[in-house]
């Protein structure tokens, strides 16, 4: 029981602080941004229950009893944060799944003809963000009007290709 308090405590604690932060000012690179404040929230957590647990004082909450316990706090915290930012990252930047929701969803009950929806949906409108953050988070770089990879990127493409071939998914995304 202790596991999932602490993981639950610590996850939104880790929230708090992201909307803390995101409320000041969004940073330019958001994914480390957030990586940073929910791996900073998680060692000083541990730390601070290493501390309680130490200090022979009763506590109100259940703590970790033994290593193993530590460690599936750490491994379900961890699970958490990387979910998070998949999903963070699907809401935030402009999927076209997302985007074309919210054009009908900004037509209203009169809905949106399937013309007017195809010239919404523009390169720009669809590639240009996007574009931009893989730039922001030091994936790609823009070099004489052409993007190229940089090592973060080489090794995400590298996983992901590694992960369709072995799921034999289809080359064009299926």
């Amino acid at each position: 029981m202790s596991v999932l308090v602490w993981c639950l405590l610590l996850s939104f604690l880790a929230f708090g602080c992201h909307l803390a932060v995101w409320r000041i000012r969004i940073p330019s690179r958001q994914n480390r941004a957030i990586l940073q404040i929910f791996f900073g929230v998680l060692v000083l957590g541990v730390v601070f229950i290493c501390l309680v647990a130490t200090s022979g004082r009763p506590f109100f909450l259940p703590l970790p009893e033994s290593l193993p316990e530590y460690l599936q706090v750490i491994l379900f915290f961890t699970s958490l944060t990387i979910a998070y930012l998949f999903t963070y990252s699907a809401l935030i930047y402009e999927s076209p799944s997302i985007m074309i929701m919210l054009f009908v969803a900004d037509a209203g009950p009169a809905g949106l003809s399937g013309d007017d929806l195809l010239e919404r949906m523009t390169g720009d409108t669809l590639i240009g963000s996007r574009l931009d953050n893989l730039v922001a988070e030091k994936m790609a770089r823009l070099d004489h009007g052409r993007y190229r990879l940089l090592p973060k990127g080489e090794f995400l493409i590298k996983a992901i290709i590694f992960y369709r071939k072995l799921m034999n998914a289809p080359k064009g995304g299926g």
